[in-house]
């Protein structure tokens, strides 16, 4: 509830926000056409892998042709209302995904949890033009094999599947407010992360005045349930109640590297 030890919870069911009217690097097509113009410093033939990817599709691109045709260059690429997005996080971003799977998967192994935390897989909406690739994914075992796509491709198509989704914010953050939330509801995942520790979202997602908040959204009859927590407040995960970890120790874990 509002006003205690920065935990607060408000519903919010399909919730949409306004898509930016300049679009990011990362989803400019333009971008993977020169190594020399790309901030993330990849070679010429991977730049003109992603380039072929946007432009054999046309304007959209379908989940299947994106994995398809994904570049087999190591980087990692979701695909956003039909564009791809060169995902290419941070320092920060990377030690704060890595504190919480750490965290979790010591949790899951304590408890002996039929559960496993795959070092990246890509999550498919019920929608055909989008993939994600969670920052944290937690998955059910027994469930992975009524995955068709698993074996081949590490993607889950089956909400039922994901007991929890773990989004770190970037700059992209109405994606992380909007479209993901919207899909994963959708889907019917459990719960949904997003990890705002650097106070990007706006002021009407995440409150004012505005600070670093993690958003835990629990799936129930009417959608999700959307509960912020800040500062030194313990988070309440339904997916996992015997968690000890309060949002600022989240945040704290990209302390090192966060050179804003």
């Amino acid at each position: 509830m509002d006003g205690v030890r920065g935990y607060k919870t408000y519903s919010l069911s399909r919730m949409t926000l306004p898509r930016s009217s300049t679009p990011s690097k990362s989803r400019n097509p333009a971008n993977f056409k020169l190594s020399a113009i790309t901030p993330w410093g990849k070679t010429e033939v991977v730049t003109q892998q992603a380039s072929e990817m946007v432009q054999a599709a046309g304007p959209k691109l379908s989940f299947d042709q994106f994995l398809a045709q994904y570049p087999d260059n190591g980087g990692r690429y979701e695909l956003v209302e039909g564009e791809v997005v060169a995902v290419r996080p941070t320092g920060a971003h990377e030690d704060i995904g890595g504190f919480i799977a750490l965290k979790l998967g010591v949790l899951i192994d304590q408890e002996q949890l039929p559960l496993k935390i795959p070092r990246t897989c890509v999550v498919r909406p019920d929608r055909p033009n989008a993939g994600y690739i969670p920052d944290v994914a937690v998955l059910y075992q027994d469930k992975l094999g009524t995955e068709p796509l698993w074996e081949k491709a590490s993607t889950v198509c089956h909400g039922t599947t994901v007991k929890l989704a773990v989004e770190v914010v970037s700059t992209n953050w109405r994606d992380d407010y909007g479209l993901k939330l919207a899909d994963y509801e959708a889907m019917g995942i459990e719960e949904y992360w997003i990890v705002d520790f650097r106070a990007l979202g706006a002021a009407r997602v995440i409150g004012q005045p505005k600070q670093p908040t993690l958003t835990i959204c629990t799936l129930g009859d009417d959608g999700y349930q959307l509960h912020r927590f800040t500062g030194s407040a313990p988070l309440q995960s339904q997916a996992f109640p015997n968690l000890t970890l309060t949002a600022e120790q989240v945040f704290r874990a990209g302390t090192y590297t966060d050179q804003r």
